[in-house]
């Protein structure tokens, strides 16, 4: 994850940070928590509340302002990317196109609505365009400003503000009026940052499940050690796909391919979560691991979801945990 010893290269990196390491495990009060049986209070189709004629691909999910945001795309050509906002038990549903000339499409809620992460091909259409918006919450323009970076998993939001993740650690929190403040964080490409109060972060290693927990304010990061066995389980599965995708593939075998523990993660700003990946096809329980904002484990899930298709993306908010696959089976806990 953080090589050498999670230190970067001289001025690549955040120089002023003090590292720490945590001692022991990342458990709550050093025990590890027993697993939680979480049965759905709330399931649905998008294809059907949405009264689409086609199934869905799924990119995003988040729980803010007490409902549910889902942003997906159509299928086939031209690619057309759509934003709903619902209720936690799919009955009340609006739906709003996103920019036409979008080719990929990233969201996250905020303080005033909701931001989105487009990228678009500039109207010579030579060169691409990256332009982050914040909106209100019928769709729209607030604001809207072109941004150095983009890509799946660097929107997000801290503070309740958009905020951008880029490769080189440096990320930028928008105020009302698109203006940034830059941060350096130990955030890369591979990573999932989640945002908790006071100013704190957590930076998680989506092939490792490693965590960094970071204070914005005080330039300190801690890195928390330890694991779950829902996480131990999963690397022990990925290593055995890995090493029989060596056998076959041979000289052949690509060597940018990753497989990831943790699939997906979100914060509601005093609690984290984890979507672990399944560590067999088709299983009638999926593993979210609970983390405080110390990066502790606090909670360990096993949430029901009845579905062909695993989850791929995972929110939490207003005391809900929500799981979705990524043809719009969506599911909803209590927690």
């Amino acid at each position: 994850m953080w090589k050498d010893g999670a230190r970067r290269k001289a001025g690549t990196g955040p120089a002023l940070l003090s590292l720490t390491f945590a001692a022991g495990l990342i458990w709550a009060n050093g025990i590890l928590p027993e697993p939680r049986n979480l049965d759905p209070m709330y399931s649905f189709q998008l294809k059907e509340k949405a009264k689409l004629d086609y199934t869905p691909l799924i990119w995003r999910i988040r729980a803010e302002h007490g409902k549910l945001w889902l942003l997906w795309s159509s299928r086939g050509s031209p690619v057309r990317y759509f934003l709903a906002s619902l209720t936690p038990d799919g009955q009340r549903i609006h739906v709003l196109p996103m920019d036409p000339s979008a080719e990929n499409v990233d969201i996250t809620p905020t303080l005033n609505g909701f931001a989105s992460l487009i990228s678009r091909r500039s109207t010579s259409g030579f060169r691409r365009e990256l332009i982050l918006a914040e909106h209100d919450p019928q769709g729209n323009l607030l604001w809207q400003s072109a941004v150095p970076c983009g890509g799946m998993d660097a929107l997000t939001s801290v503070g309740s503000r958009p905020a951008l993740l880029c490769s080189d650690g440096l990320l930028r929190v928008y105020g009302d009026d698109g203006t940034p403040a830059v941060r350096q964080t130990w955030g890369r490409r591979g990573t999932i940052l989640m945002a908790f109060a006071g100013n704190r972060i957590a930076i998680v290693d989506q092939a490792t499940a490693q965590v960094l927990v970071q204070d914005l304010e005080g330039n300190t990061v801690s890195a928390v050690t330890g694991t779950t066995p829902e996480i131990e389980e999963a690397r022990r599965n990925n290593l055995a796909v890995e090493q029989e995708l060596a056998r076959r593939a041979g000289p052949n075998q690509d060597p940018n391919r990753v497989s990831l523990i943790v699939l997906d993660a979100a914060s509601d700003g005093t609690t984290g979560a984890l979507l672990v990946s399944p560590h067999r096809p088709m299983p009638d329980r999926i593993s979210v691991v609970s983390l405080g904002e110390q990066g502790q484990v606090t909670a360990r899930y096993r949430c029901r979801f009845h579905q062909r298709w695993t989850p791929v993306r995972v929110a939490m908010g207003g005391g809900y945990l929500a799981l979705a696959s990524a043809t719009g089976c969506v599911y909803v806990y209590k927690f």
